[in-house]
Protein backbone atom coordinates (compact mmCIF):
# COMPACT_ATOMS: atom_id res chain seq x y z
CA UNK A 1 0.00 0.00 0.00
CA UNK A 2 2.70 2.42 1.02
CA UNK A 3 3.79 1.71 -2.96
CA UNK A 4 0.61 2.57 -4.55
CA UNK A 5 0.31 5.56 -2.37
CA UNK A 6 3.24 6.91 -3.18
CA UNK A 7 2.43 6.48 -6.81
CA UNK A 8 -1.25 8.02 -6.03
CA UNK A 9 0.76 11.56 -5.01
CA UNK A 10 3.20 11.26 -7.14
CA UNK A 11 0.10 11.63 -9.93
CA UNK A 12 1.60 8.29 -11.66
CA UNK A 13 -0.75 5.66 -10.34
CA UNK A 14 -2.94 4.01 -12.87
CA UNK A 15 -6.58 3.93 -13.06
CA UNK A 16 -7.32 0.82 -10.99
CA UNK A 17 -4.85 1.89 -8.63
CA UNK A 18 -6.89 5.10 -8.02
CA UNK A 19 -9.47 2.81 -7.45
CA UNK A 20 -8.01 0.39 -5.29
CA UNK A 21 -6.39 3.49 -3.22
CA UNK A 22 -9.62 5.21 -3.29
CA UNK A 23 -11.60 1.87 -1.75
CA UNK A 24 -9.19 1.74 0.63
CA UNK A 25 -9.66 5.48 1.87
CA UNK A 26 -13.36 4.58 2.25
CA UNK A 27 -13.07 1.36 4.74
CA UNK A 28 -12.25 3.56 7.73
CA UNK A 29 -11.54 6.65 9.30
CA UNK A 30 -7.67 5.08 10.08
CA UNK A 31 -7.12 4.38 6.45
CA UNK A 32 -8.08 7.78 5.24
CA UNK A 33 -5.92 9.27 8.63
CA UNK A 34 -2.77 7.08 7.11
CA UNK A 35 -3.53 8.29 3.48
CA UNK A 36 -3.73 11.96 5.19
CA UNK A 37 -0.09 11.45 6.95
CA UNK A 38 1.75 9.86 4.06
CA UNK A 39 0.44 12.91 1.27
CA UNK A 40 1.86 15.32 4.03
CA UNK A 41 4.94 13.83 4.64
CA UNK A 42 5.09 13.33 1.07
CA UNK A 43 4.59 16.78 0.16
CA UNK A 44 7.15 18.24 3.07
CA UNK A 45 10.19 15.80 1.57
CA UNK A 46 9.28 17.33 -1.95
CA UNK A 47 9.67 21.03 -1.02
CA UNK A 48 12.36 20.28 1.28
CA UNK A 49 14.07 18.25 -1.87
CA UNK A 50 13.75 21.58 -4.23
CA UNK A 51 14.84 23.87 -1.19
CA UNK A 52 17.70 22.16 -0.92
CA UNK A 53 18.97 23.29 -4.83
CA UNK A 54 18.79 26.79 -3.93
CA UNK A 55 21.99 28.22 -2.56
CA UNK A 56 21.02 30.66 -0.21
CA UNK A 57 23.98 32.98 0.58
CA UNK A 58 24.76 32.64 -3.27
CA UNK A 59 21.09 34.22 -4.38
CA UNK A 60 21.32 36.86 -1.41
CA UNK A 61 24.67 37.72 -2.87
CA UNK A 62 23.73 38.19 -6.32
CA UNK A 63 20.67 39.94 -5.02
CA UNK A 64 23.34 42.70 -3.00
CA UNK A 65 25.26 43.29 -6.23
CA UNK A 66 21.85 44.16 -8.60
CA UNK A 67 20.61 46.38 -6.04
CA UNK A 68 24.13 48.16 -6.32
CA UNK A 69 24.12 47.96 -9.80
CA UNK A 70 20.95 47.71 -11.31
CA UNK A 71 19.23 51.04 -12.76
CA UNK A 72 15.92 51.80 -10.78
CA UNK A 73 13.69 50.47 -13.57
CA UNK A 74 15.30 46.91 -12.39
CA UNK A 75 14.99 47.48 -9.01
CA UNK A 76 11.39 45.59 -9.40
CA UNK A 77 12.62 42.39 -10.60
CA UNK A 78 15.55 42.45 -8.02
CA UNK A 79 13.39 42.46 -5.30
CA UNK A 80 10.60 40.10 -6.62
CA UNK A 81 13.25 37.98 -7.13
CA UNK A 82 14.76 37.89 -3.64
CA UNK A 83 10.76 38.01 -2.05
CA UNK A 84 10.50 34.30 -4.02
CA UNK A 85 13.76 33.13 -2.32
CA UNK A 86 13.29 34.17 0.97
CA UNK A 87 9.35 33.06 0.75
CA UNK A 88 10.86 29.61 -0.45
CA UNK A 89 12.74 29.65 3.37
CA UNK A 90 9.75 30.62 5.37
CA UNK A 91 8.09 27.86 3.89
CA UNK A 92 9.70 25.16 5.82
CA UNK A 93 8.69 25.75 9.06
CA UNK A 94 5.05 25.81 8.22
CA UNK A 95 5.52 22.78 5.94
CA UNK A 96 6.42 21.02 9.42
CA UNK A 97 3.92 22.33 11.07
CA UNK A 98 1.68 21.31 8.69
CA UNK A 99 3.39 17.68 8.90
CA UNK A 100 3.13 17.43 12.17
CA UNK A 101 -0.42 18.43 12.76
CA UNK A 102 -1.57 15.73 10.72
CA UNK A 103 0.55 13.48 12.08
CA UNK A 104 -0.50 13.91 15.56
CA UNK A 105 -4.11 14.27 14.59
CA UNK A 106 -6.73 11.67 15.73
CA UNK A 107 -10.44 11.08 15.05
CA UNK A 108 -12.37 12.95 16.91
CA UNK A 109 -14.38 10.39 19.73
CA UNK A 110 -17.81 10.97 19.13
CA UNK A 111 -19.78 12.10 22.71
CA UNK A 112 -23.34 11.75 23.38
CA UNK A 113 -24.99 15.14 24.17
CA UNK A 114 -28.39 15.78 25.63
CA UNK A 115 -30.81 18.55 26.01
CA UNK A 116 -33.27 19.24 28.57
CA UNK A 117 -36.25 21.58 29.22
CA UNK A 118 -37.49 22.52 32.29
CA UNK A 119 -41.79 22.51 33.17
CA UNK A 120 -43.63 25.39 31.16
CA UNK A 121 -40.14 26.35 28.45
CA UNK A 122 -39.33 25.75 25.55
CA UNK A 123 -35.61 25.41 23.75
CA UNK A 124 -34.09 25.20 20.02
CA UNK A 125 -31.30 23.00 19.19
CA UNK A 126 -28.93 22.86 16.18
CA UNK A 127 -27.97 19.50 15.88
CA UNK A 128 -24.78 18.66 13.71
CA UNK A 129 -26.33 17.99 10.57
CA UNK A 130 -27.68 21.87 10.44
CA UNK A 131 -31.22 20.05 11.39
CA UNK A 132 -33.26 22.45 13.71
CA UNK A 133 -35.04 20.88 16.97
CA UNK A 134 -37.76 22.57 18.57
CA UNK A 135 -38.25 20.90 22.06
CA UNK A 136 -41.75 21.34 24.45
CA UNK A 137 -42.05 21.50 28.44
CA UNK A 138 -40.01 18.75 30.33
CA UNK A 139 -38.55 17.09 27.09
CA UNK A 140 -34.82 15.81 26.29
CA UNK A 141 -33.49 15.28 23.24
CA UNK A 142 -30.12 12.85 23.11
CA UNK A 143 -27.94 13.01 19.85
CA UNK A 144 -24.21 12.65 19.23
CA UNK A 145 -21.49 15.13 18.20
CA UNK A 146 -21.17 13.86 14.93
CA UNK A 147 -23.39 11.29 13.17
CA UNK A 148 -22.06 8.21 11.35
CA UNK A 149 -21.44 8.44 7.84
CA UNK A 150 -24.57 5.85 7.15
CA UNK A 151 -27.42 7.51 9.23
CA UNK A 152 -28.40 10.37 11.99
CA UNK A 153 -29.83 9.01 14.78
CA UNK A 154 -31.44 10.84 18.23
CA UNK A 155 -33.52 9.94 20.73
CA UNK A 156 -36.57 11.96 22.38
CA UNK A 157 -38.40 11.52 25.20
CA UNK A 158 -41.47 14.53 25.71
CA UNK A 159 -42.25 16.29 22.28
CA UNK A 160 -39.92 18.02 19.94
CA UNK A 161 -40.96 19.72 16.20
CA UNK A 162 -37.78 18.73 14.02
CA UNK A 163 -36.89 20.65 10.57
CA UNK A 164 -34.70 18.18 8.99
CA UNK A 165 -31.66 18.94 6.74
CA UNK A 166 -32.03 17.03 3.43
CA UNK A 167 -29.76 14.14 2.93
CA UNK A 168 -31.18 11.40 0.76
CA UNK A 169 -27.87 9.06 1.37
CA UNK A 170 -28.34 9.66 5.13
CA UNK A 171 -31.67 8.72 7.20
CA UNK A 172 -32.49 10.50 10.32
CA UNK A 173 -33.88 8.26 12.56
CA UNK A 174 -35.92 9.59 15.73
CA UNK A 175 -36.05 6.76 18.82
CA UNK A 176 -39.04 6.80 21.09
CA UNK A 177 -41.05 5.03 23.74
CA UNK A 178 -42.21 1.84 22.81
CA UNK A 179 -39.32 0.86 20.41
CA UNK A 180 -41.34 3.15 17.92
CA UNK A 181 -39.15 4.91 15.46
CA UNK A 182 -39.75 7.54 12.93
CA UNK A 183 -37.63 7.45 10.26
CA UNK A 184 -37.16 10.47 7.10
CA UNK A 185 -34.53 12.39 4.77
CA UNK A 186 -35.56 15.71 4.95
CA UNK A 187 -38.41 17.19 6.20
CA UNK A 188 -40.60 18.90 9.33
CA UNK A 189 -42.97 16.44 11.50
CA UNK A 190 -43.62 16.83 15.08
CA UNK A 191 -43.66 14.08 17.89
CA UNK A 192 -45.03 13.88 21.22
CA UNK A 193 -43.79 10.75 23.26
CA UNK A 194 -43.76 11.41 26.90
CA UNK A 195 -42.57 8.36 29.16
CA UNK A 196 -46.30 8.83 30.96
CA UNK A 197 -48.27 8.60 27.91
CA UNK A 198 -49.35 5.65 26.90
CA UNK A 199 -49.56 6.68 22.81
CA UNK A 200 -46.79 7.85 20.43
CA UNK A 201 -48.17 10.96 18.38
CA UNK A 202 -46.62 12.23 14.96
CA UNK A 203 -48.17 14.63 12.70
CA UNK A 204 -45.79 15.06 8.86
CA UNK A 205 -46.48 18.60 8.01
CA UNK A 206 -44.18 18.98 4.97
CA UNK A 207 -42.13 16.13 3.01
CA UNK A 208 -42.60 12.32 3.57
CA UNK A 209 -41.88 9.97 6.59
CA UNK A 210 -42.00 6.83 7.78
CA UNK A 211 -43.74 5.36 11.33
CA UNK A 212 -42.19 2.00 12.31
CA UNK A 213 -42.70 -0.19 15.10
CA UNK A 214 -41.70 -3.91 16.20
CA UNK A 215 -42.54 -6.59 14.07
CA UNK A 216 -44.89 -4.33 11.82
CA UNK A 217 -44.01 -2.89 8.25
CA UNK A 218 -43.07 0.58 8.07
CA UNK A 219 -46.02 3.17 7.56
CA UNK A 220 -45.42 5.94 4.96
CA UNK A 221 -46.85 9.19 6.18
CA UNK A 222 -48.16 12.09 3.62
CA UNK A 223 -48.27 15.78 5.08
CA UNK A 224 -51.48 16.76 7.15
CA UNK A 225 -51.21 13.00 8.41
CA UNK A 226 -50.65 11.87 12.19
CA UNK A 227 -50.12 8.43 13.30
CA UNK A 228 -51.40 7.73 16.14
CA UNK A 229 -49.06 4.57 17.92
CA UNK A 230 -50.59 2.69 21.21
CA UNK A 231 -47.99 1.09 23.13
CA UNK A 232 -49.59 -1.53 24.90
CA UNK A 233 -51.82 -2.72 21.88
CA UNK A 234 -49.22 -2.25 19.17
CA UNK A 235 -51.12 -0.73 16.94
CA UNK A 236 -50.98 2.27 14.23
CA UNK A 237 -54.23 4.43 13.33
CA UNK A 238 -53.29 6.85 10.23
CA UNK A 239 -55.64 9.59 10.35
CA UNK A 240 -56.18 13.28 9.38
CA UNK A 241 -55.58 16.43 11.20
CA UNK A 242 -55.23 19.94 12.24
CA UNK A 243 -51.53 20.07 11.77
CA UNK A 244 -51.55 24.17 13.15
CA UNK A 245 -52.71 22.77 15.91
CA UNK A 246 -50.45 20.10 16.65
CA UNK A 247 -47.82 22.59 16.41
CA UNK A 248 -48.43 25.68 17.13
CA UNK A 249 -47.03 25.56 20.70
CA UNK A 250 -43.38 26.16 19.18
CA UNK A 251 -44.44 29.16 17.69
CA UNK A 252 -45.88 30.26 21.40
CA UNK A 253 -49.49 29.78 20.19
CA UNK A 254 -52.28 27.37 21.49
CA UNK A 255 -54.73 26.86 18.49
CA UNK A 256 -57.63 25.17 19.22
CA UNK A 257 -60.16 23.99 16.39
CA UNK A 258 -62.83 22.03 17.75
CA UNK A 259 -60.07 20.04 20.07
CA UNK A 260 -61.74 17.70 22.45
CA UNK A 261 -61.85 19.02 26.24
CA UNK A 262 -59.22 16.44 27.36
CA UNK A 263 -56.53 17.22 24.95
CA UNK A 264 -57.35 21.32 25.57
CA UNK A 265 -55.82 20.89 29.38
CA UNK A 266 -52.98 18.29 28.51
CA UNK A 267 -51.70 21.30 26.19
CA UNK A 268 -52.30 23.92 29.14
CA UNK A 269 -50.38 21.68 31.47
CA UNK A 270 -47.50 21.55 29.52
CA UNK A 271 -47.29 25.37 29.00
CA UNK A 272 -48.14 26.32 32.02
CA UNK A 273 -46.99 23.60 34.05
CA UNK A 274 -50.11 22.64 36.04
CA UNK A 275 -51.85 19.35 36.64
CA UNK A 276 -55.51 19.45 35.80
CA UNK A 277 -58.61 16.88 38.02
CA UNK A 278 -61.87 16.77 36.00
CA UNK A 279 -64.19 15.69 38.66
CA UNK A 280 -67.28 15.69 36.14
CA UNK A 281 -67.35 12.72 33.31
CA UNK A 282 -69.49 15.05 31.28
CA UNK A 283 -66.84 17.25 30.36
CA UNK A 284 -64.89 14.68 28.58
CA UNK A 285 -67.63 15.20 25.85
CA UNK A 286 -66.67 19.11 25.21
CA UNK A 287 -65.16 20.45 22.40
CA UNK A 288 -63.35 23.87 22.17
CA UNK A 289 -62.40 26.35 19.47
CA UNK A 290 -59.69 29.46 20.22
CA UNK A 291 -56.27 30.68 20.01
CA UNK A 292 -54.36 31.59 22.43
CA UNK A 293 -51.15 34.18 22.95
CA UNK A 294 -48.91 35.22 25.57
CA UNK A 295 -52.56 34.87 27.86
CA UNK A 296 -52.54 34.18 31.56
CA UNK A 297 -53.99 30.53 32.76
CA UNK A 298 -56.08 32.12 34.78
CA UNK A 299 -57.88 34.21 31.82
CA UNK A 300 -57.71 31.40 29.67
CA UNK A 301 -60.07 29.65 32.71
CA UNK A 302 -62.46 32.16 33.12
CA UNK A 303 -62.69 32.21 28.91
CA UNK A 304 -63.93 28.17 29.65
CA UNK A 305 -66.06 29.57 32.15
CA UNK A 306 -67.58 32.04 30.53
CA UNK A 307 -68.42 29.95 27.44
CA UNK A 308 -69.14 26.28 28.57
CA UNK A 309 -70.19 27.08 32.20
CA UNK A 310 -66.82 25.41 33.17
CA UNK A 311 -66.06 26.20 37.06
CA UNK A 312 -62.34 25.83 38.47
CA UNK A 313 -60.37 26.25 41.70
CA UNK A 314 -56.83 25.68 42.64
CA UNK A 315 -56.20 22.22 45.00
CA UNK A 316 -52.96 23.45 46.38
CA UNK A 317 -50.53 27.15 46.13
CA UNK A 318 -46.58 26.90 45.58
CA UNK A 319 -47.06 30.34 47.11
CA UNK A 320 -43.61 30.91 45.02
CA UNK A 321 -42.04 28.32 46.68
CA UNK A 322 -40.33 26.18 43.52
CA UNK A 323 -39.53 23.41 45.35
CA UNK A 324 -43.18 22.36 46.03
CA UNK A 325 -45.17 20.39 43.50
CA UNK A 326 -47.04 21.31 40.20
CA UNK A 327 -49.97 23.33 40.91
CA UNK A 328 -53.22 21.40 40.88
CA UNK A 329 -56.40 22.61 38.87
CA UNK A 330 -59.66 21.52 39.49
CA UNK A 331 -62.49 21.17 36.87
CA UNK A 332 -65.78 20.82 37.58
Amino acid sequence: MDGLLSRYCEGEATKEEIEQIEKWMMQSDENRQTAKQFYATHLLIDHIDVLKHIDVDSALRKVNLKMEKAEENKKKVVWMDWLQRTAAILLIPLLIAYYLAFYNSKPVSVQMLEVKTNPGMTASVILPDSSVVILNSESSLTYPSSFSDKERRVTLKGEAYFSVAKNKNKKFIVNTAGNAQVKVYGTEFDVEAYPDMAVVNTTLVSGKVSFAYPGQPEIVMSPGQKAVYDIQKKNVVLKTTFVEGDISWKDGYLIFRDTPFDDVLKSLSKRYNVDFVIKKRKLYEYSFTGVFRHQRLSRILEYFKISSNINFKYINENNGNLNNEREKIEIY
